[in-house]
């Protein structure tokens, strides 16, 4: 391969990961909230949230090929991000049609009053068994979660990270206990850091 073919197949790769995990403006329709995930820096530091999800999921595989999944999973998920929140959880899967074999990962975008502060769950799995679940932390944190994962039914062909994703979502919908300042906390979120 010559020179510059080769340079010009870095500018496309370039240009294709630019595209696809590049910061974007965090414009929401109508001034609603920007989610802080849309944000290129959170706290000082540079927002990794997208290359830890595709480090932990090629951990948990043993599979490179499981980043490739994460990026197409993160591309889905900040469109859903951008699009602003609404009154319930909204999920995000990834890919859309799926066989049992394939990898999948799938989030619970939070609702409109836990839009900007509630950690988002997200779970992946593969040949119907969890790989991988965890919360994305609002600072960007990848933080995985070990509580037992609840089975899906078992006469279904229900996906199993479906069933521990809609009790994740059920539990933002419950009303928010009050905290010491007498301000609702989500209760589906961890600790802020």
């Amino acid at each position: 391969m010559s020179h510059v073919s080769e340079r010009l197949q870095l500018l496309a790769g370039t240009a294709i990961t630019a595209l696809a995990f590049g910061a974007v403006a965090p414009a929401v329709a109508d001034g609603g909230v920007a989610h802080p995930l849309l944000q290129p820096q959170i706290g000082g530091k540079y927002n990794m949230y997208r290359t830890d999800i595709s480090i932990a999921l090629r951990k948990a595989t043993g599979d490179d090929m499981s980043g490739l999944r994460a990026g197409g999973f993160v591309v889905a998920f900040e469109d859903k991000l951008r699009a602003g929140p609404t009154a319930r959880p909204q999920m995000v899967t990834y890919p859309q049609e799926f066989t049992p074999n394939m990898l999948v990962v799938a989030a619970v975008v939070p609702p409109a009053n836990l839009f900007a502060t509630a950690s988002v769950p997200f779970c992946a799995d593969q040949n119907m068994a969890i790989v991988y679940k965890g919360h994305i932390t609002v600072k960007g944190e990848i933080v995985p979660d070990t509580s037992a994962a609840v089975a899906p039914i078992s006469a279904s062909n229900e996906r199993p990270c479906r069933r521990w994703l809609i009790d994740q979502g059920k539990a933002m919908m419950q009303p928010q206990p009050e905290n010491a300042n007498g301000a609702g906390r989500p209760a589906a979120s961890l600790p802020a850091k």
